[in-house]
């Protein structure tokens, strides 16, 4: 099953996941594992979505690589 934004944010409503911004100095949360960090150091999810499934969301280097791992 997809998880969304919406799902995520039920569990973390604390979080900040930002689908875009052009200030890439932002500190924003991964949204697979939480982890605080640049937007310009973040990667678009394979497996974390918006709700409406079309844009990946923003993790971290480290869940980027499971999802990567998980699709071999």
């Amino acid at each position: 099953m997809m998880k969304t934004l919406s799902d995520i944010m039920i569990l973390h409503p604390d979080w900040n996941i930002v689908l875009v911004t052009d200030d890439m100095d932002l500190r924003v949360n991964c949204a697979s594992c939480g982890q605080d960090l640049p937007f310009g150091q973040t990667y678009t999810s394979r497996q974390l979505f918006t709700d409406n499934g079309y844009f990946g969301l923003a993790v971290c280097t480290d869940c980027y690589l499971k999802e990567w791992e998980a699709t071999k």
